[in-house]
């Protein structure tokens, strides 16, 4: 889902670790343009393919601006009993 600016401004999230359950502003949200949305997906969909023609399913990809990582996933459990609201 895309919002605009404004929108963003006014979404408001949990602050983790907080006694009782209190809100704050987002203030640096990452907002994608259609534009930008679209230019992501031409520029992911290649190492989708890439990731399908030459791993297995429990690899994944990491693209950050300095380097790329592929990962191997050899268990995952999920627990979410330690989480505190």
């Amino acid at each position: 889902m895309t919002y605009t600016l404004k929108e963003a401004e006014q979404i408001e999230q949990p602050v983790r670790g907080a006694r009782r359950r209190t809100y704050q502003k987002r203030r640096n949200r990452m907002i994608l343009t259609e534009d930008q949305r679209s230019s992501f997906e031409e520029a992911a969909k290649p190492m989708i393919k890439w990731l399908c023609e030459n791993c297995h399913p429990h690899v994944t990809a990491i693209i950050e601006p300095d380097r790329a990582e592929l990962h191997e996933g050899v268990c995952s459990i999920p627990c979410n009993e330690f989480i505190k609201d």
